[in-house]
């Protein structure tokens, strides 16, 4: 109203309930000035608003007026721990951010992505997006492709929010493992001719090498005459490479070979080796 203005404060008593400042420099003491504790902050990590008490005397030449209080309701910021999950290429993330929470901290009500780091890769599902407002879900349905010939680091810097206020930022920090990648074949052989396909010779570019191919076969009706031609798993690069068919029709039919290249427990995109077996000519003996 109309009294005199106070040309000091002195902070009589300061009662924090438990908080920390993180900012500021909150102190009981004499002869400050108006804007003492303009730049307080405490950081509240609890479940539920906490109320930070100043008590303040206002000081005008020598004289102290009535003491009054400061009462700063604080409202509680959601605390997520940092994480770092490992995933093949195109494996889903599958990270609910509400698991992420410290131990009794204010549930966040949103999150907010403010970066993804990529480091060179794509997104093959979800929508990574940098954006506001985001449910706990929202990146557990992305996937990112690694074809290089090393793991990659995706890194999600998130702010947890409950209602306006934001907590600290963490992280998501996905390592994706490479997918070896390899290239179809279609070779055309004789029937009961080796086939002599090096599955390892079919790896594009400078990827990641397969440590094993699951193998699926469809004969179309052949049979093999030399080889061990069999569906399997983890098999290595050479396990087609003695297999021969005997084609005793009058056309040339497809030896179809689905393979999938393993990095270890990751695998890769699907490629085939479709031979082509030209059909032999076959003849009666006569006596």
């Amino acid at each position: 109203g109309t009294g005199v203005d106070a040309t000091t404060y002195n902070i009589t008593d300061i009662e924090s309930n438990g908080l920390t400042p993180s900012a500021g420099t909150p102190v009981e003491a004499d002869g400050l000035g108006a804007l003492e504790i303009s730049d307080d902050a405490w950081t509240n990590t609890t479940a539920l608003p906490v109320d930070v008490v100043y008590t303040i005397v206002p000081v005008a030449g020598t004289c102290e007026g009535t003491a009054f209080t400061v009462t700063v309701t604080v409202t509680p910021e959601p605390v997520y721990n940092n994480s770092t999950p490992t995933r093949c290429s195109d494996e889903l993330v599958g990270i609910n951010l509400s698991t992420l929470k410290v131990g009794t901290s204010v549930v966040a009500t949103a999150f907010n992505i403010t970066d993804i780091e990529s480091n060179g890769l794509t997104p093959s599902a979800g929508t990574p997006v940098e954006a506001d407002g985001l449910g706990t879900l929202e990146i557990s349905d992305d996937s990112w492709t690694n074809t290089t010939a090393s793991p990659v680091d995706v890194v999600y810097t998130i702010v947890p929010v409950n209602g306006t206020c934001e907590g600290a930022a963490f992280t998501v920090t996905v390592t994706v493992n490479p997918e070896p990648v390899y290239d179809d074949a279609t070779p055309t052989v004789c029937s009961d001719e080796v086939l002599n396909v090096d599955l390892g010779a079919l790896k594009n570019g400078t990827g990641v090498t397969a440590t094993g191919f699951d193998i699926t076969i469809n004969d179309n009706g052949l049979t093999p005459s030399a080889g061990s031609p069999a569906d399997g798993l983890n098999l290595g690069p050479l396990e087609i490479m003695n297999d021969s068919w005997r084609n005793t029709t009058a056309n040339p039919v497809d030896v179809e070979y689905t393979i999938v290249p393993l990095n270890g427990t990751c695998e890769g995109t699907t490629f085939t080796v479709i031979v082509t077996v030209e059909p032999e000519p076959v003849y009666d003996s006569e006596t």
